[in-house]
């Protein structure tokens, strides 16, 4: 038996709306994915492989918060400020004056914003219900 869960386009993604899509490229760029399958594709391809699926299992939703809710926090305290749109606009910041400063890479200021875009990018796909990041699909062979 083989275990793997992996992030997943639901059926309300809809790959002709120009908006979804940005959302899909962000996330697929962000988390360094070369792709992010439909849930039907992902069991598709577990078949063509030669597996039985034996169980499959959306984590998203049996967690008591939903999934993307640490990436855009409610309310602010310290520990939060981070992820918060001020915590990420001075990260950025900070880093450019570090880069300017040659104490950090060159490229620092644009991963970071990459990774930005691709955090707010996983939460708005969540909100809309396009994507999950925790489909488990539970695969095996028969003897």
């Amino acid at each position: 038996m083989v275990d793997c869960v992996q992030l997943c386009a639901t059926s309300q993604f809809d790959p002709r709306n120009a908006y979804a899509v940005r959302l899909c490229h962000d996330v697929i760029a962000g988390n360094g994915l070369m792709g992010s399958p439909s849930m039907e594709k992902a069991l598709n391809a577990g078949k063509a492989a030669g597996f039985d699926i034996m169980s499959t299992t959306d984590l998203a939703l049996t967690a008591d918060i939903p999934w993307y809710e640490p990436l855009c926090p409610e309310g602010f305290s310290l520990a939060s400020f981070r992820s918060s749109p001020a915590g990420r606009r001075l990260t950025n910041q900070m880093l450019s004056i570090l880069e300017a400063l040659r104490i950090v890479p060159h490229g620092s200021r644009a991963v970071s914003t990459m990774l930005n875009d691709a955090a707010q990018s996983l939460v708005e796909s969540g909100r809309a219900g396009s994507f999950r990041p925790d489909f488990l699909t539970m695969v095996g062979k028969t003897a």
